[in-house]
Order: C-alpha cells, then sequence, then structure tokens
C-alpha cells in the first residue's frame, strides 16, 4: 500500500452582501486543484460530508427563528430536488418557506451544507463530472448501493460522494484522494464519545485513500485544525489518541472506567413529564442506600421531544471501583422500573438503556 499525505484545511467562509443570501464556499482552493488533478490523471475520488440534504437548517434573519419539526424538537433539513424541508426522525414533511412562520419575515436564510449542495457544487465547478452520492435518500436498497459501488470500482464513475456510508470497509485501488468537507460535524456533539467517533471516522474515510501501489492524498476540511483530533488524524497517531482520550474518561469518569446508564422517560403532557422525572428521580437517590452511584438530576436531552413524546433523561454513572459489575446498578435500576410500572399512568413511558452508547 502506498503512503498518504493528510492535511488539514480552514474551512473558509465568503457571506455575500445580500441580506438572505448567505453563500458558503463549499470546497477549499487547494481541494479543487487536487480534484482537477486527479480527473485529468483518471483517478478516483471520495467526499465525504455526513449531512443529507441540500441545507440543514432554515433561520430566519430578523427574528432568529429555527423552523422545526411539528412532531420533534428536531430542525428541518430542506432537501432541493424534491423541494421540501423534511424531518430525518419522523419523517414529516412540509413545503419550502418563502415567509417565516414565526414573524413573517420574507428575509430566509439557508444554512448548513449537506451531501446535495456538495453535489451541485461538483457539478458547478466540473461540468459533464461523473458523480454519485451516496446517502440514505440515493441509495434506495442494497442492490442499488451494491450496483453504486462496482461502477466506481470499474471506473464508471469519477466521483463518490456521500455520508458515513462511504467512510469504511471500501477497497478501491484507483482512489488517490479523499476530501471531508466539514470534518466538525460530530466534533462538538454533547456526547462524551464525540471525540472518538469523530477520529474514527475521520481515519476510516482517511484509509479509503491510496490502497494501492499510488500515492493518496486527504484533505480535511475544518474550523479547528488546532483541536488534538484533527493533528492526531494528520500523524496516524492511534496510540497517542488513546493515551489522551483515556484519560480524560479517567478524569470525567466515564467509560470504561464507569458504566453509564439512562433511565428515559416519554409523554406526551410536558408538566406530567417533569413531574414524575422528578418523582422517578427521588425514588432512585433513595434506593442508592450505599450511595456510591453518581444520579443527576432528570433534564431534557438535546432531542428533547421526538414524534410527538417529549423525554426526559436520567442519567447514573455507577464507577467500577465501587460496582465492578454493575449488578447494583442494575438491581437500583430495575427497582425504579417497577416503581414506575406500579405508580405512573399509561401516559408516561419509562425505558432503561444500560451502557449508553449516545447520550442524546
Amino acid at each position: 500500500m502506498a503512503s498518504k499525505d493528510i492535511y488539514t484545511d480552514k474551512a473558509r467562509k465568503d457571506f455575500t452582501a445580500s441580506i438572505g443570501r448567505i453563500s458558503l464556499k463549499t470546497l477549499s482552493e487547494e481541494l479543487v486543484t487536487a480534484i482537477s488533478d486527479r480527473l485529468e490523471k483518471r483517478e478516483s475520488i471520495i467526499i465525504l460530508q455526513n449531512l443529507r440534504g441540500y441545507h440543514s437548517y432554515i433561520e430566519c434573519i430578523d427574528c432568529g427563528h429555527v423552523e422545526t419539526c411539528i412532531s420533534c424538537n428536531i430542525c428541518l433539513t430542506y432537501h432541493k430536488k424534491q423541494d421540501l424541508l423534511k424531518c430525518h426522525y419522523c419523517g414529516f414533511t412540509k413545503s419550502k418557506l418563502k415567509n417565516c412562520s414565526n414573524c413573517g419575515s420574507t428575509k430566509i436564510a439557508h444554512k448548513g451544507l449537506g451531501t446535495e449542495r456538495v453535489e451541485e457544487e461538483l457539478l458547478r465547478i466540473f461540468p459533464g463530472v461523473r458523480i454519485q452520492r451516496v446517502d440514505s435518500d440515493t441509495m434506495s436498497s442494497r442492490k442499488k448501493y451494491s450496483e453504486t459501488l462496482k461502477n466506481f470500482y470499474d471506473g464508471n464513475t469519477d466521483i463518490l460522494a456521500g455520508t458515513q456510508m462511504i467512510s469504511k470497509g471500501l477497497d478501491f485501488p484507483n482512489v488517490t484522494l479523499v476530501g471531508v468537507i466539514n470534518a466538525d460535524i460530530g466534533l462538538l456533539r454533547p456526547d462524551f464519545r464525540a471525540t472518538e467517533r469523530t477520529f474514527q471516522m475521520l481515519t476510516q474515510v482517511s484509509g479509503r485513500s491510496g490502497r494501492s501501489e499510488k500515492q493518496g492524498t486527504v484533505f480535511i476540511q475544518t474550523n479547528h485544525p488546532d483541536f488534538e483530533v484533527m493533528k492526531l488524524v494528520q500523524t496516524h497517531d492511534y496510540k497517542n489518541f488513546y493515551d489522551k482520550e483515556i484519560e480524560i474518561r479517567r478524569t470525567t469518569e466515564y467509560p470504561p472506567f464507569s458504566r453509564l446508564s439512562i433511565t428515559e422517560l416519554r409523554s406526551k403532557e410536558p408538566v406530567l413529564l417533569e413531574s414524575k422525572a422528578k418523582e422517578l428521580y427521588n425514588y432512585l437517590k433513595k434506593s442508592d442506600i450505599k450511595g456510591i452511584l453518581k444520579i443527576f438530576p432528570p433534564n431534557p436531552p438535546l432531542y428533547s421531544k421526538l414524534k410527538d413524546f417529549y423525554r426526559y433523561h436520567i442519567i447514573i454513572k455507577s464507577l467500577k471501583v465501587n460496582d465492578i459489575s454493575g449488578d447494583y446498578m442494575i438491581r437500583i435500576l430495575k427497582s425504579g422500573l417497577r416503581y414506575a410500572g406500579k405508580y405512573f399512568s399509561s401516559k408516561v413511558r419509562v425505558t432503561v438503556d444500560v451502557d449508553a452508547m449516545e447520550v442524546v
């Protein structure tokens, strides 16, 4: 396998002066030059942007209102091909807005870049280039996905552009360039595994380039090139990343130094939900007779409403130095479920996720 060069490039944002028309320069000049070079050499290219759609959210310039789903506390994504705003959680759609639904202003800004926008920008810069977009909107079946990958492998497609579906487990000998449009997408999520997942995704997609005897190059566009994770991706320094990340986990008492559980309460009645979340929290605190669990007060998660249900989370950490197997925590959680089953009405649903992979 040939070696590869990995570069981080500060994302360039060029805003127009016209109100309501905010334009983001999707591809850096260096990446455009590299793409042009590979196309001339008839080498293959992978472009990663881990967001579907055309724009990731719509915001009113006058009042700051962001259009959200009626059933979920989630920004609606604009899909240009369908000319619709869509919720990626429940499937709700509505027509593209001409006026702000909050104040009526016509000054609407379309923000955030999705794979549709990236595909359009590539076609604008390189007319006639053979591009295949790979995301859950275009890959309607496993057969379609397999055919798309085969066409790329056989040289019938010049550029494969898509979400993390193209970041791992693929071997294309002719790929000599990988571009990551916005490496920061998952980095700032309120999740203790955000840095680990970003490092994993970037190293995986970087591994698609230079897999044969040809030299590979990777361009990573980021607003945070000085972040430690970006530097470690450039140097392929897995051990250093592990050492730094494990020390952070040790200090903050996150897994693997603890077991983490999330008790989720859901209801269509927000006032009732808040009351029952506090009640269950107090019960769990009293049940911890050993006093060795870290039980955090109930709070709405990042996505506080999904599919018409409001949500509250009670997070519990069980440190392995006190409860090595986590059995004590699990007994407390089971007791909490029995309590909720006995005293809560069917209007409040309670579930428990032990060893939770996400906290959002």
